[in-house]
């Protein structure tokens, strides 16, 4: 089984994980070197506005962190990029182009068995188009 996570599913498996089913142990992981970035970004934005404490926020870099240790990043190259910067079926914002593009490629070179994560519903959408398998 193979996946590809972004960065919102990620976020809420972090900070709802009661809500989140859990990843299966055999699943390889994919996604973008971008999930790192938007994470932290996130969680330090969310502690320093005060919607986390500090106790909230080392614990939730502390489960990031263990789910970094399970997925493989992706590091941008010019086929993902270029093809982040080309149409997709739907509008989607310039981060989720990358997402998509980076498992666009990784789909290609995994003959087309890869599943995409995401709570975001344009991502979703057009992830769909793109004919991924959402959960």
């Amino acid at each position: 089984m193979f996946l590809y996570i972004d960065s919102s599913w990620l976020m809420q498996a972090i900070l709802q994980r009661s809500q989140v089913k859990k990843l299966p142990m055999e699943a390889e992981i994919y996604s973008s070197v971008l999930l790192n970035i938007e994470c932290r970004r996130t969680l330090d934005r969310q502690f320093k506005r005060g919607v986390l404490n500090e106790q909230q926020f080392s614990e939730s870099c502390s489960v990031l962190n263990e789910y970094l240790r399970r997925i493989r990043l992706v590091n941008f190259d010019l086929q993902i990029i270029n093809r982040a910067a080309e149409a997709f079926f739907v509008p989607i914002h310039s981060l989720d182009a990358l997402h998509l593009a980076t498992a666009l490629k990784l789909s290609n070179t995994l003959h087309g068995k890869l599943t995409f994560l995401t709570r975001d519903t344009e991502l979703a959408t057009a992830a769909r188009a793109h004919g991924f398998k959402i959960a």
